[in-house]
C-alpha cells in the first residue's frame, strides 16, 4: 500500500499538500473512505480513512497509529558535490536515502563542475524514496554551501571522513575508526576529487581520510559505497 506524507497532524486528523493529494485522488483514483497509509516524517506510521479530497486538498480522519520507529542512531550524513549531471547525484541521494541517511549537505569545491543544483526537486525526491522505502524519518536536505563552510558546520555535531583518491595509504572504513555514539558525515569530492589543499585543509580540521578502495570511483559510486561502508563497519 502506498504511503502519504502529512506535515500537518492534529485532532485526529490529517491534511495533505496539493502533490500529495492529486497523487492519491488523480492517479491512484482514491475515494472518501478509503484507507491509507500515512506518516508524519517523524517515525510514526498512522492507517487512516480518506474524509475529504478535492483536486488540491485532501484530509484523513480516525487516526490509527500502527507502528514508530526509533530514532536513527547515530544520525547519519552525506555531504556530496553535485555532479554535472543532474540525474547522476540524484540517484545517489535517492539510493542512499533508503540505505537510511538522515542528512544531506551539498557543497561546492574547487572542482565542482555543478555551482547551482534545484533544491525544491532535491526535496521531493528525498520525500518520494523516503515513502517507496518505507522509511518513517524524512531526511533533511540542508541549503548548499561552499566546501570550507560545510566543512565547519559539519564538525559542531559530527565525526567527519572525506573520501580521497590523490594519497596513498589512507585507511578503509572499519570500526576502529568510529566514535561511538556521535553523528556521522562523509564527505563526497566531485569528478575531479578534491584538491590537495581541500583535503589537507578538512584533515587539519579533524576530517578523518579515507580510501574507498584501489579503483576510482564515479561521485554517485563512491557516495553509495561511503554510506554502506560506514553503516558495515559498525553504525
Amino acid at each position: 500500500m502506498n504511503i502519504f506524507y502529512s506535515e500537518s497532524i492534529a485532532e485526529n486528523t490529517a491534511f495533505f499538500d496539493s502533490s500529495e493529494s492529486r497523487h492519491a485522488v488523480k492517479s491512484l483514483r482514491m475515494q472518501v473512505g478509503d484507507s491509507l497509509l500515512i506518516t508524519d516524517g517523524l517515525g510514526n506510521l498512522f492507517q487512516g480513512t480518506m474524509a475529504s479530497k478535492d483536486g488540491s486538498t485532501m484530509t484523513a480522519k480516525e487516526l490509527k497509529t500502527i507502528k514508530k520507529d526509533p530514532k536513527p542512531s547515530p544520525r547519519l550524513g552525506l555531504a556530496f558535490a553535485p555532479t554535472k549531471s543532474a540525474d547522476r547525484f540524484e540517484m545517489m541521494v535517492e539510493k542512499c536515502v533508503e540505505i537510511g541517511v538522515q542528512d544531506f549537505y551539498p557543497f561546492f569545491c574547487a572542482h565542482s563542475e555543478r555551482r547551482k543544483i534545484n533544491e525544491e526537486r532535491l526535496s521531493k525526491i528525498i520525500l518520494s524514496a523516503m515513502k517507496q522505502s518505507g522509511r518513517l524519518y524524512l531526511p533533511t536536505a540542508h541549503p548548499p554551501l561552499d566546501f570550507k563552510k560545510a566543512i565547519e558546520l559539519c564538525k559542531e555535531d559530527a565525526q567527519l571522513f572525506i573520501a580521497y583518491c590523490g594519497k596513498e595509504g589512507l585507511p578503509q572504513l572499519n570500526s576502529s575508526l568510529l566514535d561511538e555514539g556521535e553523528k556521522k558525515i562523509i564527505f563526497i569530492g566531485p569528478e575531479g576529487d578534491f584538491s590537495p589543499e581541500e583535503f589537507e585543509w578538512a584533515t587539519e580540521r579533524g576530517a578523518i581520510g579515507i580510501s574507498l578502495g584501489a579503483y576510482r570511483l564515479r561521485t554517485e559510486t563512491a557516495g553509495i559505497i561511503g554510506i554502506h561502508s560506514l553503516i558495515w563497519a559498525g553504525l
